[in-house]
């Protein structure tokens, strides 16, 4: 079943997402899985939008490819999820942004 995450890392820097992307190989290999990630900081901490095919495939990739990204980066906590079956999912107006650097040239972080 589909599933939207909705989650806060609050020990996450801007710089740490940048390299865990990197490092996760987010973009050039995305997760089994996952269908959409929209990110965002603000007040200091990391707030993600996600959805999933299954809330198990979020674990699968949160255990193998993140926490122990994150562990050896010296993070001592995970983050804040909260996962909710989708119930509907609509997207009027929207036009999918290929790179990042569509989102630097929109003036995004």
């Amino acid at each position: 079943m589909p599933v939207v995450l909705i989650s806060t890392w609050s020990e996450m820097t801007p710089e740490q997402y940048e390299q865990m992307v990197e490092l996760t190989n987010w973009n050039s290999d995305p997760a089994p899985g996952a269908l959409l990630h929209l990110a965002a900081f603000e007040d200091g901490e990391l707030h993600v939008v996600d959805i999933w095919e299954s809330a198990e495939h979020y674990q699968r990739f949160i255990e193998e490819r993140v926490m122990p990204l994150a562990q050896a980066a010296g993070m001592t906590s995970g983050p804040d999820v909260h996962i909710y079956p989708i119930h509907n999912l609509s997207t009027p107006g929207f036009a999918p942004i290929e790179t990042r650097s569509a989102v630097d040239r929109m003036g995004g972080a």
